[in-house]
């Protein structure tokens, strides 16, 4: 079972509970391997432009989708670094890293879910239209 960390308050403003699975990730980044995308018949066609950094975007998925999806639909592939979920009603962050998948503890999100993915370089995540 993984244990939560209390959150921490980043300089930049960013709340973040369990933060060593991002800062792990962004050191790792350039040495991992790069995912394939799993293409727009999965994806849909609705692109959402990237950033360098956190971005904060709303999943149009069916419910249950396998965080992986959401990872296979961010391009170019690689520039990943994390995908965060905040759950209010426990005050609990959620986080996935393509880099450490086993020490994930968001494994899958749902249609409407409030996300930030977190990229190394600006790209783009598509998406079903809503």
């Amino acid at each position: 079972m993984l244990r939560r960390l209390p959150p921490v308050l980043l300089p930049a403003g960013m709340l973040l509970g369990g933060a060593l699975i991002a800062l792990a990730a962004l050191l790792l980044a350039s040495a991992s391997e790069t995912p394939e995308s799993v293409g727009a018949d999965v994806c849909g066609d609705s692109e959402v432009a990237l950033v360098t950094g956190c971005n904060p975007v709303a999943i149009t998925f069916e419910d249950n989708t396998p965080i992986d999806t959401i990872d296979g639909c961010v391009a170019p592939p690689g520039i990943l670094i994390s995908i965060w979920k905040y759950e209010n009603g426990t005050g609990a962050w959620w986080g996935y890293s393509p880099q450490f998948p086993q020490g994930s503890d968001l494994t899958q999100v749902n249609r409407l879910d409030a996300v930030f993915l977190c990229v190394n370089a600006s790209g783009t995540f598509t998406r079903p239209e809503f």
